[in-house]
């Protein structure tokens, strides 16, 4: 056991401490910031829901006034791999994939099951796509679509009779997307000529969480708020004019988010529920106060699922430890393709693993779904999805058996 735990530990420090971008032929629109990521943990993805759900042991990332019934130090951290594999209605095949740090948090109760203090890094928006011009001539061109935005944020929660409460969360976001273009010419002896912007965000914004417990915990219910960002764009040119190269702020904002779910409990070991996520890109995103509505709309989020969780007895076999679960979701994206909106929906899996009964958790999840359609989108992607995540709290670190 000693030796899992440096496995682990190695394995938190060895991730990367920035949010790579995720590769999709969908949110390259001018002025767009990428398509929506949804930052749930592993456990989250896997039952296609978290805002109600309320396991002592896990973090809730989409509400974190759950965190205010914890009586333990936790911590969660993650990882991904994707991959997307899209065709267009001209015949091109396109594939991508990669493997990124998805952010994690600490959550310290400093009066334990009543209120509670947290930090953490959760990913917004991303993007990654290159193109390459294959049509001949004296030369190769190549651009390159990468970034995003990322959000930093600390929260106080507080638990008010064990049954509702409330957080509150100041938000630190920032990112950056940088669009370049690179001529390969054949008789060029020194080097390629390269033209990119750079555009890095910065900026701020709050939420406020709760959740409430009714029927003997049979039923909860957890709705987040989140006030508009408003960012600061530094816009940097690189290449070799001077004219590209003058920097410049701009001043953009996001749109406020509303979300809710809940959770039924149908025994000890058996619960289902939903979630529901909205924004309105298309009038909430704006450029020095403008409505950038050329290539945006709304976005929805319905998702949901079932958990059979493991079993609360001390002693057990190794089966009734598991959590196992499944989901679906239904997504329109922030943005369009062809004038229609892009739709995405996808079914997802997953199971809990113990490393430490009541101590920490490995989850694993796995989701396969389909964004875009032929028809309306000239594109139609497949893609599928591999998380983990690590779950501990501060009995991880303690023998027992001493």
């Amino acid at each position: 056991m000693k030796s899992c735990k440096i496995i682990l530990l190695l394995f938190l420090f060895s991730l990367p401490t920035s949010l790579w971008a995720t590769g999709t032929v969908f949110g390259l629109a001018d002025k767009s910031l990428g398509i929506i990521l949804i930052p749930y943990s592993a456990a989250g993805l896997s039952r296609s829901y978290e805002m109600a759900d309320d396991d002592s042991l896990h973090l809730n990332y989409q509400n974190p006034a759950m965190w205010s019934k914890l009586s333990l130090t936790t911590f969660s951290i993650d990882a991904q791999y994707r991959a997307s594999f899209a065709n267009s209605r001209y015949g091109e095949s396109l594939s991508n994939d990669y493997a990124n740090f998805q952010g994690g948090f600490v959550a310290l109760p400093i009066i334990r099951k009543r209120l509670n203090f947290g930090f953490g890094l959760q990913p917004v928006t991303s993007m990654e796509h290159s193109v390459q011009d294959t049509t001949g001539g004296e030369g190769k061109d190549y651009l390159l679509i990468k970034g995003g935005i990322s959000r930093a944020l600390m929260n106080i929660s507080f638990n008010f009779f064990k049954h509702f409460g409330i957080g509150i969360a100041y938000e630190y976001n920032f990112g950056e997307v940088t669009d370049r273009y690179i001529l390969e010419i054949k008789d060029f002896t020194t080097s390629n000529l390269t033209f990119a912007y750079e555009y890095r965000f910065f900026g701020h914004s709050a939420s406020a969480s709760a959740f409430i417990q009714l029927f003997g915990n049979a039923l909860t219910m957890g709705a987040l708020y989140r006030t508009p960002v408003l960012l600061k764009a530094e816009v940097v040119g690189k290449s070799i004019s001077t004219d590209i190269n003058k920097g410049t702020i701009v001043e953009l904002s996001l749109p406020a988010q509303y979300n809710m779910g809940f959770k039924i409990r149908f025994s000890n070991r058996f619960a289902f529920g939903g979630d529901f996520m909205y924004q309105d890109w298309k009038n909430g995103y704006t450029i020095l106060d403008v409505p950038e509505q050329g290539f945006h709309k709304r976005f929805v989020r319905i998702g949901g699922g079932i958990e059979y969780m493991a079993s609360k007895k001390r002693f057990t076999d190794y089966i009734n430890q598991l959590d196992f679960r499944l989901g679906g979701f239904y997504t329109e994206q922030n943005q369009t393709s062809n004038g229609m909106p892009i739709a995405e929906y996808g079914i997802s899996a997953g199971i809990s693993i113990p490393v430490q009964r009541f101590r920490s958790r490995i989850d694993l999840t796995a989701i396969v779904g389909k964004r875009g359609d032929l028809a309306q989108n000239f594109y139609e992607e497949t893609f599928i999805l591999f998380g983990i995540s690590i779950i501990g709290n501060e009995l991880w670190f303690i023998n027992i058996e001493n």
